[in-house]
């Protein structure tokens, strides 16, 4: 017996807990059964809608009193520029393809070789032999 005790010495504590947990778990199913347990379970929830609502309606005023947008400002707003975004994409015809996201690295992308040679730049010398 006393080697089962040092390979696991914690196997009392583990099998104490687990009984434990199976008598409260057939406890607790034996109380959400009755009916005064869902009427209160009801009751519970409505009055947490109820205060949500009226946090949310405090918290608005108190926005509105500090000249700060909400959270539904902010959503009506971000969906307003995605609207606008989306318009001015089809309109200059560069919308990308949908699925496809750039790189999220931390080097900058790299960018394609231009096909058209640039001008020569023009000296100073160049400028007043011109003029």
């Amino acid at each position: 017996m006393a080697t089962t005790l040092l390979t696991d010495p914690l196997r009392f504590l583990r099998e104490t807990v687990n009984k434990l947990e199976g008598e409260l778990n057939t406890l607790a199913n034996s109380k959400m059964d009755s009916p005064e347990f869902s009427s209160l379970l009801h009751r519970y929830v409505q009055a947490s809608i109820v205060l949500q609502q009226l946090f949310g309606k405090a918290l608005a005023g108190t926005y509105k009193r500090l000249n700060l947008p909400s959270r539904s400002d902010i959503v009506a707003l971000t969906a307003t520029l995605q609207r606008i975004e989306d318009k001015l994409d089809r309109v200059l015809g560069c919308a990308p393809p949908s699925g496809l996201q750039p790189a999220r690295t931390r080097r900058p992308p790299e960018e394609a070789p231009n096909p058209v040679p640039a001008a020569p730049k023009r000296t100073r010398k160049a400028v007043r032999a011109g003029s």
